[in-house]
């Protein structure tokens, strides 16, 4: 799932990156979404959570288990 520009971040032609930090759980879910640098305040921050809400990683594991994990994320907003 790719996140969507909003109109409002359009008009402004915001561009970058929206950097995530969140947890990996051991069903590859994602949890415990937050915004560790903003990219404004148009609602790209809100779109790239609610894409990345969306994703589904590969667990991290341990002596072959899976476990949660906390990792970082950018979302990347670029206007073509």
């Amino acid at each position: 799932v790719k996140p969507t520009y909003t109109k409002d971040a359009l008009r402004y032609r915001i561009q970058g990156s929206v950097v995530l930090e969140l947890i990996v759980k051991r069903d590859g879910n994602p949890s415990d979404i937050h915004v560790v640098r903003s990219l404004d305040s148009r609602g790209l921050d809100d779109q790239a959570i609610a894409a990345v809400a969306q994703w589904r990683f590969e667990p991290g594991r341990l002596a072959g288990a899976p476990v949660d994990v906390l990792v970082t994320v950018m979302v990347d907003f670029w206007i073509r």
